[in-house]
């Protein structure tokens, strides 16, 4: 086998693996785009419920302070 023959095989071999990385990578993009698609239309959502979640923590906090006015009212 010459030298320039063994070249072609590897160039061509080398262009096969670019063709699958290329698809690869198209397939990733598509992927993410769709996911960023998903996180952003759920933004709305994320958002109500931090807001419940921090009214039931903060509804919880007051908890003992309320439990103590009326245990003392009652003493």
């Amino acid at each position: 086998m010459s030298l320039e023959s063994d070249t072609r095989d590897r160039v061509i071999k080398l262009e096969a693996e670019v063709q699958h990385l290329k698809e690869d990578i198209a397939e990733i993009k598509a992927k993410t785009a769709a996911m960023y698609d998903i996180l952003n239309q759920a933004k709305g959502l994320r958002l109500a419920g931090y807001l419940i979640i921090g009214s039931f923590g903060f509804a919880i906090s007051w908890i003992p302070t309320i439990y103590n006015f009326f245990v003392s009212k009652g003493a």
